[in-house]
């Protein structure tokens, strides 16, 4: 398995996929390469599940990544010109509404909300209530759209992933496990430039 490392002044070694053909090891200054090289293979497995996971999102999304396709809140249409411009208009025209329909029903308070193209998340709540909304989004679901939206949600409540915060979103959805198996099949498109 071919992999990159970096080190740095951290205390601790970790591993992480870019994409298909890069692995990325993260490395303290005092390992040498020999624990470099014990510490990939203890986890060749791990990472080559996950290739293959990548390379079947490829193929799920293929005219997506590669073609002249898109999908929007879970149907797939075709575009022809700016695909950005496309989720852009789409997200900003559904993603605010929906946001402030969910929040007024479930009581929530929020400060802001901006749509953004993020390359690793789907949203992002800070301390004082602002939500940050990844444009990508409405390429989901409408229920998983409205799971990360309540994750964000309820990040006005608990800043953190605490117990307390997972009870509290769990509480809105019986198929939690399946919207979680959905948004990681998506996450191929995160980092999918158009």
């Amino acid at each position: 398995m071919k992999y990159i490392v970096e080190y740095s002044n951290r205390k601790t070694i970790s591993l992480r996929i870019i994409d298909e053909d890069t692995v990325k090891v993260s490395a303290p200054y005092f390992i040498d390469n020999n624990r470099v090289e014990s510490f990939v293979k203890s986890k060749e497995r791990w990472v080559n599940s996950k290739i293959n996971q990548i390379k079947k999102a490829k193929t799920k999304f293929y005219d997506v990544i590669y073609g002249n396709k898109l999908v929007v809140m879970g149907d797939y249409i075709e575009v022809f010109g700016d695909k950005n411009k496309v989720l852009q208009e789409k997200a900003e025209e559904y993603l605010p509404k929906r946001l402030e329909y969910l929040s007024k029903l479930y009581n929530f308070k929020f400060n802001s909300v901006k749509i953004k193209n993020y390359k690793s998340k789907w949203g992002q709540c800070d301390s004082k209530g602002n939500i940050t909304l990844n444009v990508k989004l409405i390429m989901l679901s409408s229920e998983v759209i409205d799971y990360v939206i309540l994750h964000e949600l309820c990040h006005t409540v608990y800043l953190n992933h605490q117990s307390s915060f997972h009870k509290k979103l769990s509480s809105y959805f019986k198929n939690e496990k399946v919207l979680i198996k959905e948004l990681k099949e998506y996450s191929i498109l995160l980092k999918t430039q158009f």
